[in-house]
């Protein structure tokens, strides 16, 4: 289960109730819960704080203070998922409830499906492997590795998914993990595979011969200091493997650690083909556990962009910032020495009251007066609105992802 809550509500609901109890509540373990708060910088209840609150006690409850660094206002908690994939089970379970699958009964002569047909076809044409096994991987195929002696009951099998399957409600697409169920838009691979047992390997007379003239050519080439590698080296099998005649349905290969069965293999007492029911409730399950994994993608990729865009829009903010302390420190860099100016030229021409200056003198105080103006003139209300206009300094609203004016 994925849980949306705010920094806010989670640190109102660990100091409402212990943590162990809000844990439950999210589906998840005590530490996994205190691994988030410490991440996300909530403060927890310490050891004997519930004690102390039943003794009548008032213990110290420290405030929520600020992120240290900016993120999304959101936490994503991802608990078991099962609860959710039992509800998502019962309602897609509605869309088909007169039927029954226990009631659907085959008889003895019976047309295989399509999709049983092909295999089997491709399977009667196939040579085995080295192991004694036939091993298929095609799109247009189920996935399989068998022996020829599982040859039959595979196709029926398959024959009897296929069946089962599309009474409720499946469909069938192919993909590069050959052939496999796919509903609501949600794709569950199948393969099924016999369960081999390792041996050790009985070489034969003839092995034996093929296996002494590598070796042959090796100590030759080592009397005669000539290089060898390891290609030159024989290969010796160690092990065989044998097929057990016990069969092994695999679905959806990918995601594992959601608590969903995805594996069944004939047991002592019951074999695969008794438990189809069982088969398609866990494809159902699979179904509603992928759909639950794109949409926690989907609100995972959208916090992670609004966290993105909030540090852009903090970015800008803070360059904006910096281009306008810059501006108003120039202006006053000038104005500060139009005014210094303006004392200097006044105290010289106090000092000499009275007197007539030298020409050059004069001209200096004349000059001094100009370059006083100027710096003033510098910094005008048509400067000023250039200067603001050009940078785009004013507003902080956010246009197409970037700031600008309002």
């Amino acid at each position: 289960m994925s849980t949306e809550i705010s920094r806010k509500d989670l640190y109102a609901a660990v100091w409402d109730r212990p943590v162990r109890d809000v844990a439950a509540e999210l589906n998840i373990s005590d530490v996994a819960l205190g691994k988030i708060c410490r991440r996300h910088q909530i403060p927890v209840p310490g050891r004997g704080y519930w004690a102390r609150l039943r003794a009548g006690k008032r213990p110290h409850r420290p405030r929520l203070q600020k992120q240290d660094t900016c993120g999304p206002t959101l936490i994503f908690i991802r608990g078991s998922q099962v609860r959710d994939y039992k509800c998502s089970l019962t309602s897609l379970t509605e869309q088909f409830a007169e039927f029954e699958l226990s009631s659907v009964s085959f008889g003895p002569q019976r047309r295989l499906s399509k999709h049983a047909e092909q295999l089997q076809a491709h399977l009667q044409s196939r040579r085995a492997d080295g192991h004694s096994l036939l091993n298929v991987d095609s799109r247009s195929l189920f996935r399989v590795c068998i022996s020829k002696a599982a040859i039959h009951r595979t196709v029926i099998f398959i024959d009897e998914l296929c069946k089962f399957a599309e009474a409720a409600g499946f469909s069938f697409m192919e993909s590069d993990h050959g052939v496999g169920l796919r509903y609501n838009k949600e794709f569950i691979p199948i393969q099924i595979s016999e369960i081999v047992s390792r041996m050790p390997h009985a070489r034969s007379e003839h092995g034996v011969e093929r296996r002494l003239q590598p070796e042959v050519h090796c100590a030759l080439f080592r009397r005669e200091r000539r290089m060898t590698s390891a290609r030159d080296e024989p290969t010796r099998r160690e092990w065989d493997l044998a097929p057990s005649g016990r069969l092994e349905v695999q679905i959806d290969n990918g995601e594992q650690g959601d608590g969903l069965r995805r594996k069944f293999a004939d047991g002592k007492t019951q074999r695969i083909e008794e438990i189809l029911n069982l088969i398609i409730e866990s494809a159902i399950l699979c179904t509603a556990a992928a759909s639950e994994r794109r949409a926690r993608r989907i609100r995972l990729d959208t916090a992670r962009h609004e966290a993105r865009r909030f540090a852009e829009q903090q970015q800008w903010q803070e360059a904006k910032e910096r281009e306008r302390v810059r501006l108003l420190q120039e202006a006053r860099t000038d104005w500060v020495e139009a005014y210094k100016t303006d004392i200097f030229v006044c105290w010289i021409r106090d000092k000499h009251k009275g007197q007539k200056l030298p020409e050059e003198a004069s001209w200096f105080l004349a000059w001094c007066e100009r370059h006083a103006e100027d710096l003033r003139q510098r910094w005008s209300i048509n400067r000023i609105t250039r200067a603001v206009r050009h940078k785009d300094l004013m507003g902080d609203e956010v246009v197409d992802g970037r700031i600008g004016n309002p």
